[in-house]
């Protein structure tokens, strides 16, 4: 960790390398298993931010990729949305702890 007064923190995270390769064996299992689908594009999106163009650029990347937005200036105003929209929320998205 370095911190600078006025500028900051770094963190610096070192792991170890692994260099093992899978077997026969695990490679034929990794194969077999399902995989995720790929949903993005799916589901509703809240997104709760005061700034307005913080705000706007987020719900307009977001519809870009085909989710659907939702609009908060204020956690109250979040909060009387959930409380009126028919379909549920599947991710909120806030600068608000």
């Amino acid at each position: 960790m370095d911190s600078d007064t006025g500028k900051g923190t770094s963190f610096t995270i070192y792991l170890p390398a692994h260099a093992q390769e899978a077997g026969a064996a695990e490679k034929a299992e990794a194969a077999d298993s399902p995989t995720a689908a790929d949903t993005t594009g799916a589901g509703t999106v809240l997104v709760v931010e005061d700034e307005d163009a913080v705000r706007l650029f987020s719900a307009r990347a977001l519809r870009a990729k085909g989710y659907k937005v939702l609009e908060a200036r204020t956690g109250e105003a979040a909060m009387e949305l959930m409380g009126v929209v028919e379909e549920p929320i599947d991710l909120l998205i806030t600068d608000a702890v």
